[in-house]
């Protein structure tokens, strides 16, 4: 019912408009500026990861790094059915075992995975209440806010690109979080901190961990993100990403 209809109706237009004409991307090395929308795909990819059922399954690229530094200090992962507006707010999951906040990553450092009554067992630990129909799976996703607004995260980049939006998020490989995700809607070339061009057949082809622990800045602002590309509701912020590999999406 909070939805601002007219506001992401209008900043959709001005996207679309400017992003006519676009030039291909030349592939390399990139500071890149990650919308929400880019960084709830990929929190979403790495939430799967979480899952102790894809931890062993050799599925996850964060088997053996509980206690570890598995991104920037900055960087704070829960899940939290209490958080405003949160659409993923049922009280118990699929087992009956009451949803409480449950913090995956903090400052950086991976705590716990996701677990449901089978898992927790075989790693002597209590179910995290992330039961699902067949695997656990974080029902939601927040990162913690950062300390700067969004557009000064746009005036921080002397040479890179900012994605608005990204999708088909495939992975080469699950176990070390090898993945490549194209843009869609628009993406911009950012010079001195003023975007100069809109770019076409961007893609980012990196991993998730790199990714994390890339991690410049956050913003302060949040919102809820979902769609098909991804289901997990998550509550993300823009990011700052130092020296993300960018390729081209055209055969050229």
């Amino acid at each position: 019912k909070d939805l601002e209809w007219e506001k992401s109706a209008k900043k959709a237009g001005e996207m679309a408009k400017k992003s006519r004409r676009g030039e291909l991307v030349k592939a390399g090395k990139y500071d890149c500026l990650l919308s929400r929308v880019v960084m709830g795909d990929l929190i979403s990819s790495a939430g799967s990861g979480l899952s102790a059922f894809y931890v062993d399954s050799g599925l996850s690229p964060f088997k053996d790094k509980i206690g570890k530094q598995i991104a920037n200090k900055s960087i704070t992962i829960s899940d939290d059915p209490d958080v405003l507006d949160n659409p993923a707010d049922i009280p118990f999951d699929f087992e009956g075992v009451p949803r409480k906040k449950t913090i995956f990553v903090q400052n950086g450092k991976l705590k716990t995975y996701c677990h449901n009554g089978v898992t927790a067992k075989k790693y002597s630990v209590e179910s995290t209440g992330h039961a699902g129909y067949v695997v656990p799976m974080p029902y939601s996703l927040v990162v913690e806010a950062g300390q700067t607004k969004s557009r000064e995260l746009l005036k921080e980049m002397k040479n890179g690109i900012y994605f608005t939006n990204t999708w088909y998020t495939r992975f080469q490989n699950y176990s070390t979080g090898e993945f490549s995700t194209i843009a869609r809607d628009a993406a911009f070339l950012v010079e001195d901190g003023e975007i100069v061009k809109p770019l076409k057949g961007a893609r980012i082809s990196d991993s998730i961990p790199r990714i994390l622990k890339q991690v410049k800045q956050i913003s302060k602002e949040r919102s809820w993100v979902k769609w098909w590309e991804f289901e997990t509701p998550c509550l993300m912020p823009d990011m700052l990403v130092d020296d993300v590999n960018v390729t081209t999406g055209y055969n050229v």
